[in-house]
């Protein structure tokens, strides 16, 4: 009975603090030191709590952070979706009243970093994640029901912007919590 009690009180605690970690904006940055290999800046905008109605708002934002800090910046969670480039900085930082995240890659290839170019006189793709939604691009997305960005191969530095999600009326910033914990 002891070990039922615990389960359910597990099983509570995890409904209760069950919010969800995310960001508004997602700004992918790529600038080539040769035509194969360089850099990739990922810029979270805005990362905040979703908050349910029946949730206590201070507990899902101390378990967000938690979880950011564990799994993002001190953990492999980044390395694991691009498992060819290499990691060379993360950090959290305040701008315009907003926490931000940003992780710079190193990459060899342009494969490393979900980049593609059927051939070498071929424009560079990048297809956006099935969780993000396109918003703004220095390239070309030639339709809307095609997730792919095409910038000419001749170009040095590329970027594209997808939004991940918008805040609601009960989502709150992660930024007091961050600069609390800092």
């Amino acid at each position: 009975m002891k070990r039922y009690s615990l389960l359910v009180l597990l099983f509570s605690a995890i409904i209760v603090l069950s919010g969800c970690l995310t960001a508004q904006y997602k700004v992918y940055k790529f600038d080539f030191k040769d035509k194969t290999s360089g850099t990739l800046t990922i810029t979270y905008v805005n990362i905040f709590s979703q908050i349910y109605d029946d949730e206590d708002p201070d507990s899902v934002l101390n378990s967000d952070y938690s979880e950011l800090a564990a799994d993002y910046l001190m953990g492999s969670e980044v390395e694991s979706a691009f498992p060819n480039a290499k990691v060379v900085s993360k950090k959290l930082y305040e701008d315009n009243y907003k926490l931000n995240g940003e992780l710079v890659l190193e990459f060899d290839d342009i494969s490393d970093v979900n980049l593609f170019q059927y051939d070498k006189k071929a424009p560079y793709q990048f297809y956006i994640p099935s969780d993000e939604d396109y918003f703004d691009t220095d390239g070309e997305k030639p339709a809307d029901y095609m997730p792919v960005v095409f910038w000419d191969k001749k170009m040095r530095s590329l970027e594209v912007t997808t939004t991940i999600s918008e805040m609601e009326e009960t989502d709150r910033s992660l930024l007091s919590t961050w600069k609390a914990n800092k």
